[in-house]
């Protein structure tokens, strides 16, 4: 789920001298597992550095996310939330539906709902909802969960379970809502 842009980023050079000290060109592919040489002067970090803490369980934020966790592994399924398959948008709708804030079940539409973050300039918060579009056609069609300000759950696509992974990178990320 890393990119080559993004541990450039997270190290503080730039993506050039990571392709040259690595024998690398922009096609290039990185693998799990696989290591990746940082250029002198890199800034020495790990991949969660400076995320920020789980929130408290009985918080309200802590009761949506710790809802969202507990979904992991389930199959996705196109229009639902719940509570046996979930699509992207109905697993916001129904771990936000535990602390009473009512969702639209449609990315687009959640994406008009709650605060707006301004992601370029603030951080990420657990239970902040990332947009993406990951189609070409300019619309949004996928939403995810921060669970803390490197990570995010979110139900894929048919075929890939409810999961968590990094947060896609900020140049594809096209709103960010938050509603507590």
């Amino acid at each position: 789920g890393d990119s080559l842009a993004r541990i450039a980023s997270r190290h503080g050079v730039t993506p050039t001298a990571l392709l040259q000290v690595n024998g690398m060109t922009a096609g290039s592919l990185i693998l799990p597992g696989q290591t990746v040489s940082l250029p002198s002067g890199a800034r020495l970090s790990t991949p969660n550095a400076g995320s920020s803490p789980a929130p408290a369980a009985g918080s309200p934020i802590g009761i949506v996310v710790s809802y969202a966790m507990a979904q992991q592994g389930k199959p996705y399924q196109f229009f639902t939330a719940g509570p046996d398959t979930f699509d992207c948008s109905g697993l916001t709708k129904a771990a936000y539906a535990q602390i009473g804030v009512s969702l639209i079940h449609q990315s687009a539409s959640q994406a008009r709902q709650g605060r707006a973050v301004d992601f370029v300039n603030e951080p990420i918060k657990a239970g902040d909802l990332i947009f993406l579009i990951t189609r070409n056609n300019e619309v949004i069609n996928h939403v995810g969960m921060a669970i803390n300000s490197t990570q995010w759950i979110h139900a894929p696509a048919p075929g890939q379970p409810v999961r968590v992974g990094p947060i896609p990178s900020r140049t594809i990320i096209v709103a960010v809502r938050r509603f507590v």
